[in-house]
């Protein structure tokens, strides 16, 4: 996805995490940015 920055990591004693940042435009709507960020994560889970 566009304007978004993905790690992936695994800290000693948490476990695995993924951290999404969404870097663009100042105005935008936060709901629809995360439903985007979800949907591109299922797609990438799904191996598509």
């Amino acid at each position: 996805m566009e304007n978004t920055e993905i790690e992936i990591d695994k800290v000693k004693g948490l476990g695995d995490f993924v951290e999404i940042e969404y870097i663009g435009k100042k105005e935008v709507d936060p709901k629809k940015t995360a439903q985007q960020m979800i949907q591109f994560l299922k797609k990438g889970l799904q191996g598509n």
